[in-house]
């Protein structure tokens, strides 16, 4: 799993880890496989769409490559993760959004995440839309690097504490 985790670029080590953009997974660099397993569906009705998704994430092996393994982990690491979500279109040009995710450690952490997403996109045109997002995230537990858990939304630092809010908007063109 440390190769797979952005191990494909000049910076890559074989000594050091690649598994630096999460606190939820960058302390099991050391395992020897990773598995995911994903299984997902969504239902249109008129213009709402409902949709859910359950993963599966296993980090086996834990403390396979020793020179990652400054926490001592032996074992196994995974993750349950639920999704439910729901998209309506308002009108051909406003779109709203909502989703709920939950997060649950287990093996050798014990965290859980609590992600709630919100959002509105309005179509300026067939190629052009302007968007906003908000994300709520709260922590809990023991996260992968053996510290109280703090929330880490996907592609932002890590808080330094348990909850977490990040807001983004945008206008995007599609060419």
């Amino acid at each position: 799993p440390n190769f797979s985790f952005f191990g494909n670029n000049s910076t890559s080590s074989t000594t050091a880890s690649n598994m630096t953009a999460s606190t939820v997974y960058s302390g099991y660099a050391s395992a020897r496989t990773q598995q995911i397993i994903a299984a997902g569906a969504a239902y249109q009705l008129g213009q709402a769409t409902l949709g859910a998704m359950y993963t599966n994430t296993q980090f086996r092996g834990l403390g396979a490559l020793s020179a990652l393994n400054s926490l001592h982990y032996h074992g196994n690491a995974a993750f349950h993760n639920a999704e439910v979500s729901f998209k309506y279109l308002v009108t051909p040009a406003l779109n709203l959004g909502i989703s709920y995710d939950y997060t649950k450690g287990y093996g050798v952490n014990h965290a859980t995440y609590h992600q709630v997403d919100a959002g509105v996109d309005y179509f300026l045109s067939k190629r052009t839309d302007v968007y906003i997002s908000a994300i709520y995230q709260h922590a809990r537990g023991t996260d992968s690097t053996d510290k109280s858990a703090v929330a880490n939304i996907t592609g932002f630092s890590a808080s330094s504490t348990g909850n977490q809010f990040v807001a983004v908007t945008g206008i995007r063109h599609k060419f």
